[in-house]
């Protein structure tokens, strides 16, 4: 197939914006398709010299870095958490065992025993 070129003369020469749109669709579909192509055509060479060299291809998933950054999502992520520290001098204020501490309870926290600031221990 022969490769078109575009000119600066060809892109100026564009003057109907729904043409523009509709080449710009036509152009992002295509360029999928090589990103899509080329893909394929890399990993099937990975897979080829993995099983030259005697290994399946399992290994993949051993060989490319995961997106995360190697720690595990909580499995409570998300879910409410119930309080699990409440303010002696004011029972409407409560934390939970996770996150940040409120400032009530780090200034609590440098006279008292944390452990009587448990709502199980009130």
């Amino acid at each position: 197939m022969a490769k078109k070129q575009f000119t600066d003369k060809d892109v100026a020469a564009l003057d109907n914006i729904p043409e523009i749109d509709e080449l710009i669709n036509k152009l992002t579909a295509r360029k999928d398709e090589v990103e899509a192509e080329i893909k394929d055509s890399v990993l099937g060479s990975v897979i080829e010299l993995l099983e030259a060299k005697g290994l399946g291809r399992e290994i993949l998933s051993e060989l490319v870095p995961s997106s995360t950054d190697g720690r595990k999502k909580r499995v409570d992520s998300g879910v409410k958490q119930e309080p699990y520290y409440r303010d002696p001098n004011d029972h409407s204020k409560t934390a939970g065992k996770r996150g940040r501490k409120p400032a009530w309870l780090v200034s609590l926290i440098e006279t008292t025993d944390i452990e009587a600031l448990k709502i199980e221990n009130q």
